[in-house]
């Protein structure tokens, strides 16, 4: 029962932010770029560091601490905030590893 509840869960989660990726990329208050810069300042992280972004919707974190970090992989159970995600990717120029 457990299984059913959460694959249940999980295809409202896919439903909802597949609906949400394009304007929730878009909406001021998630791509403000003070407060993410300000997130990435305060994490203290370095060209050391390996970073896992677990929940990364549309990439706007992983994006910036990309610039920052050694190696930085974003993760999210919705294709298409991955997409979006992806698109960013591409416009900032950052390299993806095989």
């Amino acid at each position: 029962m457990v299984e059913t509840d959460s694959g249940y869960h999980n295809d409202l989660i896919i439903d909802q932010f597949t609906k949400q990726a394009i304007p929730f990329t878009h909406n001021a208050a998630h791509s403000a770029e003070y407060a993410i810069k300000r997130l990435v300042t305060l994490s203290n992280v370095s060209k050391k560091d390996t970073v896992l972004d677990v929940a990364c919707g549309s990439g706007l974190v992983s994006c910036e601490l990309a610039g920052v970090v050694h190696h930085v992989t974003g993760i999210d159970i919705t294709p298409a905030m991955i997409e979006q995600a992806n698109l960013l990717r591409q416009q900032k120029n950052l390299s993806v590893y095989p």
